[in-house]
Formats: C-alpha cells, structure tokens, sequence
C-alpha cells in the first residue's frame, strides 16, 4: 500500500526506490529466517546424535561385566571407608590416587563417565563448560 502510495505522488524514481528498499528487507528477512531454521535444525540433528550414541552404547556394553566390576570398586571403596578398622588403608589409597598424576586421575574420571554413560562429569569435573 504505501509502495503504491509513494508511486502516484512521487513517480517512477521514488516508486522503483521504494521497491528497491523493500525488496532489501523482505530479503534480509527471508535470510534471517534461513538462518534460525538452520540453527534449529542443527540443534535437532545434535539431540539425535546424542540420543542415537548412547543406544549404541548401551547395546554395546550389554554383555560388559566393566559397569559391575566399577561399582563393587566403589561400594568396597565406600565401605572400607566408614568401617573404622580399615579407615587408615581406605583413606591412605585414596590419597595415594588424589597424588597421582592429573593424566591418570583424568583417565579413572573418563572410564566412570564412559561407563556409567555420564558424559557431563568430564566437563564438569575439568572445569569446562
């Protein structure tokens, strides 16, 4: 309406800059959209891979004893902890793993995480986010 407006009163000059102008923004409109759309569907496509990694995972560590053998780990671990005669040992190992290597104590961090499917552990864990 106004594209028509300005053509009766300005003539063929204003009318084709007015069109010209609009044109840019219906365009520059038309881009943002493409863009969100895209950042959309990226985002898709990533919760789906997710998804999709960890059926995988899961299916592959069916027949795994490695998640089992972790936890009895760490519920021995826990328990020598609490019981008072075994309390010193308990504590002295896990100072000895606090005192280990950073390599090695990323690499215990990493074996829980992938087999206990805790993919946000590592970041957390190494102050990433």
């Amino acid at each position: 309406m106004l594209h028509m407006l300005f053509k009766m009163l300005g003539g063929p000059v204003i009318g084709k800059v007015v069109e010209a102008g609009t044109r840019w923004f219906e365009k520059r409109a038309e881009i943002a959209e493409a863009k969100h759309t895209a950042r959309l569907e990226i985002e898709a496509k990533k919760a789906t891979a997710d998804i999709d990694w960890d059926q995988i995972m899961a299916r592959a560590s069916a027949n795994s004893w490695k998640d089992e053998l972790l936890t009895i780990w760490a519920v021995v671990v826990l328990t020598l902890v609490f019981l008072p005669w075994t309390q010193a040992w308990a504590l002295s190992g896990l100072r000895g793993l606090e005192a280990a290597p950073e390599w090695f104590q990323v690499l215990i961090i990493t074996v829980f995480a992938a087999s206990f499917g805790v993919r946000d552990l590592i970041r957390n864990r190494l102050g990433r986010k």
